[in-house]
């Protein structure tokens, strides 16, 4: 019998190169893990939130330079769509959390002030079911 198809040759080669060099099975080099250090801030614990509500935007108000909770910091929330204007105000805790339970389906824009310091972000889709989890870092004012 002649082989001479170039995947035949290449399927035998391989089947030969595994018998004659292994006795058993392959096992590939360990993965490789990359360690880091610890951040800077100490991790926050968030409190459970969002429960029993149909959808729900929460979100952490952090110091852009100190990575610090900024607690009873101003969030107000404005629909982009021109005709239905809907509004949500509310204000961060202690730990610099806020939330927004069972907004209306929709884009929003978001806002967040803290004495000087201000950040806007467009485009947050809402109102469906699951929790939205949106980081606000504010800049020094």
């Amino acid at each position: 019998m002649s082989v001479t198809h170039p995947r035949t040759l290449l399927g035998l080669g391989l089947l030969v190169a595994v018998a004659a060099g292994t006795s058993g099975c392959v096992t590939a080099a360990p993965p490789h893990y990359v360690t880091t250090s610890a951040p800077a801030s100490p991790i926050t614990v968030i409190s459970p939130r969002c429960g029993e509500v149909q959808s729900c935007l929460m979100g952490l108000v952090l110091d852009a330079e100190s990575a610090k909770a900024l607690p009873r910091a101003a969030v107000f929330l404005e629909s982009e769509s021109g005709g239905d204007a809907r509004r949500y105000v509310t204000v961060t805790d202690e730990q610099g959390v806020f939330t927004v339970e069972n907004a209306a389906v929709g884009k929003y824009r978001l806002a967040v002030y803290k004495e000087s310091r201000r950040a806007e972000r467009t485009g947050v889709e809402l109102g469906t079911p699951g929790t939205t989890v949106v980081p606000v870092f504010l800049p020094a004012g």
